[in-house]
């Protein structure tokens, strides 16, 4: 595939071009390294079904279990990639932020951060006029575009990695990275519900539950690029004597947990959908356990606005989309309130949903690639 950026053109699979017709879709023997290598498009649904087989037998390292990767492809014009566990999905924007077109790529377990590179380059659109580059993707990303923390499974190989290097070295172009929540964050303080207040949060449920802080007209970082990291916001589990993360606790991941250490070996789900629809059919279990689930995220928005004060905390994530929830979420958050406050009401911080969902990442990550004051090259 040849890809057009910047004005001048190159082979995207020239890198690998001895080694192409020889990448099948089989394991290694050992599941620890194991890796998934493919072909062609054609073998996708194959190789996601074996790399999930492989994140069952792999114990997840502490963090994220979920992982997007946005990349943004401008074309005069911004294109920014985001990053996942599951998929990485480009997208082309053009200057008004308008995403013309886009598509996913399943995310593949790689042995070293310049397999996975390599990968995400040779499924760069071929004929794109390509200006800029961003990444969005779950972890620590700090200032200089470094990966600084482990984040889901088949990303580990980016730890470590300068995803600005990684990408020029291949593209001729530099992309700005970003963290998928702040992205998120970011979109909407631009673009979103967010837009004109002076302080704003966002509060992404995922199968992990992460988040964004904005100050004035930009995402605030903090002195380690984590602020806004409100899944690693810890508490004790007195039963057990852990330090919990909250995230793990008020996202479907926690949902689905609580859920199965009651329920019958029969009756065990692997998707929140399943407990949700068990709740709205009248299931005793289920009915128990969701109202548990919007209890702790209510508690998690009673956190956020009495240390940050925001003029409104805005939540995201698919779950977000049903008007059920974030009706459930509201009450319960009013409740929560007056019982903590002695029925005091001067927490004014409107919770509403995000205006962006689907595209926000890629979105998020164009607008932070565009403000970069790293945009251009030295040279």
């Amino acid at each position: 595939m040849v890809c057009s950026l910047r004005g001048h053109s190159f082979n995207l699979k020239s890198m690998t071009a001895r080694t192409q017709l020889n990448r099948m879709c089989k394991p290694t023997a050992n599941y620890i390294n194991m890796r998934w290598r493919i072909r062609s498009r054609s073998t996708a649904a194959h190789v996601l079904a074996l790399n999930r087989e492989r994140d069952q037998t792999q114990p997840f390292l502490p963090g994220y279990k979920d992982s997007r990767i946005t990349v943004n492809l401008v074309r005069n014009h911004l294109s920014p990639y985001f990053l996942t566990n599951t998929f990485i999905k480009y997208g082309l924007i053009d200057p008004d932020y308008r995403v013309s077109r886009h598509h996913k790529v399943p995310t593949l377990a790689c042995s070293s951060a310049g397999e996975f590179f390599d990968y995400l380059c040779e499924n760069i659109p071929a004929g794109a006029n390509i200006e800029r580059i961003g990444i969005s993707c779950p972890g620590l990303i700090d200032r200089n575009n470094v990966v600084r923390s482990y984040a889901a499974p088949r990303l580990h190989s980016l730890y470590g990695a300068n995803l600005y290097e990684e990408m020029k070295k291949r593209t001729g172009i530099g992309a700005q990275a970003i963290n998928d929540a702040k992205a998120a964050g970011l979109c909407e303080l631009k673009l979103g519900n967010a837009r004109g207040s002076k302080l704003s949060a966002c509060l992404i449920i995922g199968t992990g539950g992460g988040g964004c802080i904005c100050l004035e007209d930009n995402v605030f970082w903090g002195a380690d690029g984590f602020a806004g990291e409100f899944h690693f916001m810890a508490y004790p589990d007195e039963r057990t004597g852990e330090t919990l993360k909250t995230g793990r606790e008020i996202g479907t991941f926690g949902l689905i947990n609580r859920y199965n250490a009651r329920a019958a070996e029969e009756k065990q789900v692997k998707l929140g959908k399943e407990i949700t629809d068990r709740y709205f059919a009248g299931e005793k279990l289920a009915g128990e356990v969701v109202p548990d689930w919007i209890h702790r995220i209510a508690l998690q928005c009673l956190t956020i606005n009495v240390t940050i004060d925001p003029e409104i905390l805005l939540i995201g994530g698919g779950i977000s989309e049903e008007n059920w929830f974030m009706e459930a979420v509201k009450k319960e958050y009013a409740v929560v309130c007056r019982q903590h406050f002695d029925g005091a009401e001067f927490l004014s911080a409107k919770i509403e949903r995000c205006r962006y969902l689907n595209d926000a990442n890629l979105l998020g990550a164009a607008l932070h690639t565009n403000q970069s004051k790293y945009l251009l090259d030295p040279e």
